[in-house]
């Protein structure tokens, strides 16, 4: 995913924003840090048409996954496509692999009715901040225990996954603005009630 949109659809401005990563800890390539794809900045302009031409070009540049030291930072153009890799760390203990996917579920849970109760046109930004405050409040009342799981990273693949199914789109008619996603109801929107079907059997355990 990206972070935002591009200033234009019609041409490539230089950077505008940037997305800082500090590591606070060791940072290690079993704990499934942030991947990113070079210099595809250039490309989520136009995100289909751009990647086939790099792939016919042969100038698509291979993801990298950099491992961090405690102070070490890493900056980026939070138009490049980056995402959030799989924590194999602690597979060795199970029940606490087990826990976090629950913790991962029941985010991808909150956002979904969030959607689904949405207009017809909503913001990416405002639909992120609904689904942390029902998180929370179903953290409040015993509903969800993995306040962990809820991130920006959790958030945004749940997102990915709508967009990817088709469930939700970039909203086509919305303006362009540099801050502000705007996205709307796609072509396989019935879809989204199969999915949380889906996704209530996964939590209850059948």
């Amino acid at each position: 995913h990206v972070d935002g949109d591009h200033l234009s659809r019609e041409r490539h401005f230089p950077c505008h924003a940037m997305n800082v990563f500090i590591a606070l800890d060791d940072i290690t390539s079993d704990m499934g840090p942030t991947e990113l794809r070079p210099a595809s900045h250039f490309l989520t302009r136009d995100l289909k048409r751009q990647l086939m031409l790099a792939k016919i070009k042969k100038r698509l540049h291979s993801t990298v996954s950099p491992t961090f030291h405690p102070g070490d930072a890493c900056l980026f153009d939070y138009r490049t496509l980056h995402r959030g890799m799989p924590n194999d760390s602690a597979l060795g203990d199970q029940e606490e692999g087990a826990a976090q996917t629950e913790g991962v579920l029941e985010v991808y849970r909150c956002l979904f009715e969030v959607i689904r109760q949405a207009e017809p046109r909503f913001r990416r930004r405002e639909i992120l901040e609904e689904a942390t405050a029902v998180f929370e409040r179903s953290r409040l009342v015993g509903e969800t225990s993995r306040v962990e799981a809820l991130n920006e990273t959790t958030l945004s693949n749940a997102l990915d996954l709508l967009l990817h199914e088709a469930v939700i789109q970039v909203d086509p008619q919305a303006p362009v603005h540099p801050r502000e996603v705007e996205l709307s109801r796609g072509e396989s929107w019935d879809r989204l009630a199969e999915l949380g079907e889906r996704l209530a059997g996964a939590l209850s355990g059948g």
